[in-house]
């Protein structure tokens, strides 16, 4: 009986958003003078002051964090997970024309990963039946079955997609979000206490 190998987390998403923001901006700062990521957070972000905000002619993505999965510390193998919850949010935002962004640090214990390490970016094409995708890294190199369904970013496609996202003012970019945050909880109504499930969205807004 062959023996299957399965890969389990040994860190957390809070974790890995903060290595793939930091990792994102070190990419992108030389370009943008705002770089300005955030959860929304009703009754926060929707209140009168907020509004007030002058923004304006900013680019508006959307961004999520995979944790990396191993079957042993110091393997030279580890993976990511794509989960159903995370395509019902980037199929959204694509109808919306708003581009999805998804980042990982790369290694397999806690010494191999932190601020500054090396991170791995996709985008994501999820057909309307896709429920589950992975990408396996090997010695660190991203490997994906369904190359139609996930595209490995280069650095340069990453900046090219970041360039050429919409642009928004503030309040635009407020009903955006406003209007899939009310979506999400009417398809959702049964969740415990209304919160939602799975990998939670990370609003960049950068010009």
């Amino acid at each position: 009986m062959e023996l299957i190998e399965v890969k389990v987390g040994f860190s957390n998403d809070r974790s890995a958003e903060y290595m793939i923001i930091n990792n994102l901006y070190e990419k992108t700062k030389k370009e943008y003078t705002l770089f300005y990521p955030f959860y929304y957070k009703k009754n926060r972000d929707d209140t009168n002051i907020s509004h007030e905000n002058k923004l304006d002619e900013a680019h508006f993505m959307i961004c999520f964090a995979r944790r990396p999965k191993t079957d042993a510390i110091y393997s030279l193998n580890s993976e990511i997970t794509f989960r159903s919850s995370l395509f019902e949010h980037i199929k959204y935002f694509a109808q919306k024309g708003i581009d999805t962004i998804i980042g990982a640090p790369i290694g397999t214990s806690i010494e191999s990963i932190g601020l500054g390490s090396t991170c791995c970016w996709f985008q994501l094409f999820p057909e309307q039946e896709t429920e589950y995708l992975s990408c396996e890294f090997r010695r660190g190199k991203p490997y994906v079955e369904d190359d139609h369904l996930i595209k490995v970013l280069t650095e340069q496609n990453l900046k090219i997609l970041m360039h050429d996202a919409p642009m928004h003012n503030w309040n635009e970019i407020l009903g955006i979000i406003q209007d899939w945050n009310i979506n999400y909880k009417m398809l959702h109504s049964g969740m415990f206490f209304n919160n939602m499930a799975g990998q939670k969205p990370i609003f960049l807004v950068y010009k």
